[in-house]
């Protein structure tokens, strides 16, 4: 019984690119007679082959059976792209103060990662399974400026075909830089398997209320229109051909439906986006996703140029792409939800964020701090009873001055380069998360807020205006997120205010830790005869 639901993995040789590198391809098939087949080059679908209501198999995607077509100019046929999908204005952006320079592939914009984006390299195959389901997990490491883009990113992308006909492709990934990521796989569908028709009679439902419109150059021109009573009205069933030529002036500036629809009940996960539907063939395709957007494409560039395999040529609209994505353009629009990724932090919002990418080890490892409350048990008494207030004090009391010395000034710096830069770090990501400011602002604030809670004393009372959606670009905002979203507003307020003091607390003890160590240790060596009054005063001028 088992045997008859196995979904199986196998693998063949594909080709050798241009510059010696050896490509694969890889054919997940269901018992069903479901098959797709995917290449290494570019993680790109050549082939995905489903029946239609008659029982016929035909491949309803478009793309090649040859890999030098895929390596020449093409329109990224079955690619997985990045690091941005879609375009990214003038090509440039800022991020955290500094200005980058992306190559411009696309008029005056960069699209789709650039000139040689992830759809132009060869990816590794990380794994491979079958049975219940049958998996493809590959990955690539994109270095730190390639294309433009800052950071050493590892991107990996898992697909997964089930026994049931749902196709899955999931991806992931990290960085060592602050940077943006925006991943999405183009493929062209054409469910007629009649690759030399265009799509036009194809019915198309998006459950979407807004489009996101664009300018003369297909940038978002920063506003979220209503689709109602427009061409872009897709929330009812409507055959693609029905608006595509309207005279609407979104229509002629994509030459045909080349926009990304906003989707709606962001921040619940996976939902429906978009169902497609070929009446004479039968054949339906639902696309489900957690992003916020989705690009609809409709071949408005093909020209008749590239080959069908088997015969024929691909013409104007011959295929469609529904790419589950985020905005365009969205690194410059400071109102659309965020691309930005991070580097991992630690503890309180670092722990919540290791907690959603890592599970159940980060789980047990926290589980183990009990042994820190052991510890303060065992010793604090000891050193209570020796009368010093800092470690290098009671360093100097078990060897000499140059200990005391040695501690002091590495504890400092230690301190300001690991623990307090650490919970700034771990503060701008929250406050940016809930207030919908940028990390350096939230950063900021965080350090001012808790300088003068240190110096000053006191209680300092926060009201927070909660904004989001239950997505997060780096799994350091998992914890705001969630809590911004998930919580009811009494109680979201009073956690968000225990989690901001409990930031300012950690930072705040780190500032008085970093003052008594500067005021007992040096300050104090150096003016033996400083009376306390004073020495309170240059503790507050330290902090």
């Amino acid at each position: 019984m088992e045997d008859s639901k196995k979904v199986t993995v196998t693998q063949s040789a594909y080709g050798t690119t241009a510059n010696g590198e050896k490509v694969d391809r890889f054919t997940l098939k269901n018992t069903n007679g479901m098959q797709v087949d995917i290449i290494t080059y570019g993680g790109r679908i050549t082939a995905l082959s489903v029946p239609d209501k008659a029982g016929k198999f035909e491949n309803v995607t478009l793309g090649f059976d040859r890999l030098d077509l895929y390596e020449g100019e093409n329109p990224f046929f079955g690619a997985l792209v990045g690091r941005y999908g879609n375009r990214i204005a003038k090509a440039k952006f800022n991020l955290e103060g500094t200005t980058y320079e992306l190559a411009a592939n696309n008029g005056p914009n960069s699209l789709h990662g650039g000139i040689k984006g992830f759809d132009k390299v060869v990816w590794k195959v990380i794994d491979t399974s079958q049975g219940q389901v049958a998996q493809l997990k590959i990955g690539y490491l994109s270095k730190d400026m390639e294309e433009g883009f800052p950071g050493n990113l590892q991107t990996v992308v898992t697909y997964t075909l089930t026994a049931d006909n749902i196709l899955k492709v999931d991806y992931e990934a990290t960085t060592d830089k602050t940077t943006i990521v925006n991943l999405t796989q183009h493929a062209y569908f054409n469910l007629s398997g009649d690759l030399s028709k265009d799509i036009t009679d194809h019915v198309l439902e998006i459950n979407a209320d807004r489009l996101v419109p664009v300018d003369d150059n297909l940038i978002p021109t920063g506003e979220l229109a209503p689709v109602s009573g427009t061409p872009f009205d897709f929330t009812s069933p409507k055959p693609i051909g029905q608006d595509i030529g309207a005279d609407n002036e979104q229509i002629k500036k994509g030459g045909g439906y080349d926009h990304c629809w906003v989707l709606n009940d962001q921040g619940q996960g996976l939902r429906q986006a978009a169902i497609l539907w070929h009446p004479a063939s039968g054949r339906v395709l639902e696309v489900a996703t957690s992003e916020p957007g989705m690009q609809l494409y409709t071949g408005n560039f093909l020209d008749g140029s590239l080959p069908i395999p088997g015969g024929g040529t691909y013409q104007k609209r011959s295929g469609l792409c529904l790419e589950t994505q985020h905005y365009p353009d969205t690194p410059n629009q400071p109102s659309f939800p965020s691309v930005t990724l991070r580097p991992g932090s630690e503890h309180v919002v670092g722990l919540a964020g290791a907690g959603a990418s890592d599970k159940l080890p980060m789980l047990i490892y926290e589980i183990h701090a009990w042994i820190v409350l052991i510890l303060g048990w065992v010793f604090l008494p000891f050193y209570a009873r020796s009368g010093v207030f800092t470690m290098p004090e009671f360093l100097e009391k078990r060897f000499d001055a140059r200990s005391r010395w040695v501690l002091s000034v590495f504890s400092i710096v230690a301190y300001v380069l690991t623990k307090i830069s650490v919970t700034i770090y771990a503060g701008g990501v929250v406050v940016s998360a809930l207030m919908g400011i940028d990390f350096w602002t939230g950063a900021i604030a965080t350090v001012v807020l808790t300088g003068l809670y240190t110096v000053l004393g006191g209680v300092i009372a926060l009201t927070l205006k909660m904004r989001g959606e239950l997505h997060w670009d780096s799994p350091d905002e998992a914890f705001p997120v969630l809590m911004s979203n998930l919580l009811p507003s009494g109680l979201r307020g009073l956690v968000a205010a225990g989690l901001l003091a409990a930031l300012m607390s950690s930072l705040a003890s780190v500032f008085n830790s970093c003052s008594t160590l500067f005021t007992v240790d040096i300050y104090k060596k150096l003016r033996p005869g400083t009376p306390e009054k004073k020495l309170v005063r240059t503790g507050q001028i330290a902090t």
